[in-house]
């Protein structure tokens, strides 16, 4: 796991940069179900990307947010919205994005055709105090994974209990490398770094199959271990700008069924 983080980590920059990706954009119909990220839950904003093939990062651009707006002549609005990471487009080309019907609609004007789009990469409009914490189905105090989701950021990595842990093939899920020792899944300590290395420690209880939200525990930027990450990290993967947003209330959250 620590040989797969500093193969990410030189691929990362301490701060998203402020570079504008180009390239189409496409309406598509969201399974909400069938999303590659294998999300449990979806905020009811609706306005849902699948990430082109090229950025995917094996699966680490999910729960992250675009700002994305079209620059098409055909356009009839050229105005931006934000949108949320929850599935990839094997077939879409570097800097391309499938967007949710309701999205190409808004920023487009149009409907079912394909345009030239910008985006960035931005913080989600969320409160880090309100993540959900999802455990897999099927979890026992030996086995489980978790899925951190709905955060200002995606994340680079995740520990649970002091535990590593690896990614669950594409989806948004993190498998603790606990080597069977048992955790009580009532009081699960969790530990979050984001893309811009702050750190996000909970406690949270965990049912399998179900999400909660952590007590918040502390919150610090750049322990050892990160600076040392970071002072690897000379070519970025995440080329893009995170303006100041606001943040408002937590949107209700979307059940939908679970990947793992």
């Amino acid at each position: 796991m620590l040989t797969a983080l500093l193969l990410v980590a030189a691929a990362l920059p301490l701060t998203l940069a402020q570079n504008l990706f180009q390239g189409r954009g496409t309406s598509h119909s969201f399974d909400h179900g069938k999303g590659n990220c294998g999300f449990t839950t979806l905020p009811q904003w609706g306005n849902y990307v699948a990430m082109n093939g090229a950025q995917w990062n094996g699966g680490l651009s999910c729960s992250a947010c675009v700002n994305v707006r079209c620059v098409d002549p055909i356009c009839k609005n050229h105005f931006s919205q934000t949108a949320y990471v929850i599935d990839s487009c094997k077939g879409c080309k570097y800097g391309s994005l499938d967007l949710a019907n309701n999205l190409f609609d808004s920023i487009t004007g149009l409907s079912w055709t394909d345009v030239a789009i910008e985006w960035s990469w931005v913080d989600c409009p969320v409160d880090n105090n309100n993540i959900n914490f999802c455990l897999n189905k099927g979890a026992n105090p030996s086995w489980y994974a978790i899925q951190p989701l709905h955060g200002r950021q995606s994340v680079r990595y995740v520990k649970i209990n002091g535990f590593s842990t690896s990614q669950v093939g594409d989806t948004y899920f993190f498998l603790a490398n606990a080597n069977g020792q048992q955790v009580p899944l009532n009081n699960v300590k969790v530990e979050l770094t984001f893309w811009d290395w702050s750190v996000l420690t909970k406690y949270v209880s965990l049912q399998p199959g179900q999400c909660t939200n952590g007590q918040w525990l502390q919150s610090f930027t750049n322990t050892d271990e990160d600076l040392e990450l970071a002072q690897n990290a000379t070519e970025p993967l995440f080329n893009d700008p995170t303006p100041a947003v606001t943040t408002p209330s937590p949107a209700p959250l979307n059940k939908i069924d679970n990947q793992v």
